[in-house]
C-alpha cells in the first residue's frame, strides 16, 4: 500500500481517539498488502483488545513478535490480553521479558504486578505496582485502601441508599467482600475479567427452580482491591460502590443492563 507511514499514523489516531474499529479496518488493508508487516500486526491487536478481544488480540500481536523486526512494545501488549484472559503467570512471565530490555517500562511494571496480585504474589506484586506508579504518576498510582471496617461501612452505606424494591426483595442474599476475584469464581464465568468490581453468583429470581444443580452458593460479591483502584475518592468509591450493588441486585432479581437502563438505574 502506498505511503504506508502515512495509514500506520492514521490508525495510530484513529486508535489513540477510541475508534477502535477504524484502526483495525485501517490495519487491516495494510495486511491486505503485506500479511506479515509487524507493525500493522501491532496496532491490529491493539485494536482488538481496546475492543476486547483478548483472544484475537493475542493472535495478531504474537505474529508481530514473530518478525524479527517486531516491536518491542507489543510484547507488554500481549502480557496485557493474557491478563485479560486470566492466564495470570503467562502474563507476569511475558512483562518480565519486557523488563530485562527497558526495566523503566512503567506498563510492564503496573502490568506485571496486576498478574501477580491475581497469582496470590501480594508483595511481589505491591512492589511492581508502585514502581509502575513511580514511573508514570500520571497514570498510576497507589490507591490508599480502606481498612476493612471502613470499606463495610461505606457497603452499608451504599445498602442504605438503594432504591426500596430493591432492598425489599434483597431477602437473605449475601453481600460478600473479597480483596479480589478468585480462581474459582472466574472459572464459573463465561467472561472472566480479573478487574471486576462486583458481581452476581447464582440463578436469577426469575430463573429459579426445584430441580436447579447445586453450584455455588447465591451471592453477591464485591472486589475490595479492583474498587478502591477504580476510584480517586471516598466519595467517589461510595457512588461506584452504590452502582455496583444496583447492578448486582437487578442481575439477581432478573434484569438485564437494559432493564436497568429503563428503569433509570443506569
Amino acid at each position: 500500500m502506498a505511503d504506508r507511514e502515512k495509514h500506520l499514523d492514521l490508525g495510530w489516531d484513529l486508535l489513540e481517539q477510541g475508534e477502535f474499529a477504524g484502526a483495525l479496518s485501517t490495519a487491516c488493508a495494510l495486511l491486505e498488502e503485506q500479511p506479515e508487516d509487524p507493525e500493522a500486526l501491532y496496532l491490529a491487536g491493539c485494536a482488538h483488545l481496546e475492543m476486547d478481544e483478548p483472544d484475537l488480540a493475542e493472535r495478531m500481536l504474537r505474529a508481530a513478535l514473530s518478525q524479527t523486526d517486531g516491536p518491542a512494545p507489543a510484547r507488554v501488549t500481549l502480557a496485557m490480553a493474557l491478563h485479560r484472559m486470566c492466564r495470570f503467570d503467562e502474563a507476569a512471565a511475558l512483562a518480565q521479558e519486557a523488563l530485562q530490555s527497558d526495566p523503566h517500562d512503567a506498563d510492564a511494571w503496573h502490568i506485571r504486578g496486576l498478574a501477580l496480585e491475581m497469582a496470590g504474589r501480594d508483595a511481589e506484586a505491591a512492589d511492581c505496582l508502585e514502581r509502575s506508579a513511580r514511573l508514570d504518576p500520571g497514570r498510576f498510582r497507589m490507591p490508599e485502601l480502606m481498612t476493612q471496617e471502613r470499606f463495610d461501612a461505606v457497603v452499608a452505606e451504599g445498602l442504605a441508599g438503594l432504591p426500596a424494591e430493591f432492598r425489599a426483595r434483597l431477602g437473605d442474599l449475601p453481600i460478600v467482600v473479597r480483596e479480589l476475584p478468585s480462581p474459582e469464581i472466574l472459572a464459573h464465568l463465561d467472561d472472566p475479567a480479573p478487574d471486576l468490581l462486583g458481581l452476581f453468583v447464582g440463578t436469577p429470581l426469575t430463573e429459579k427452580s426445584i430441580s436447579d444443580t447445586p453450584g455455588l452458593p447465591d451471592a453477591i460479591y464485591l472486589f475490595r482491591r479492583n474498587l478502591q483502584r477504580s476510584c480517586l475518592s471516598e466519595e467517589e468509591l461510595k457512588e461506584e460502590i452504590r452502582t455496583t450493588l444496583l447492578h448486582e441486585i437487578g442481575h439477581y432479581l432478573g434484569m438485564t443492563e437494559e432493564d436497568l437502563e429503563a428503569a433509570g438505574y443506569e
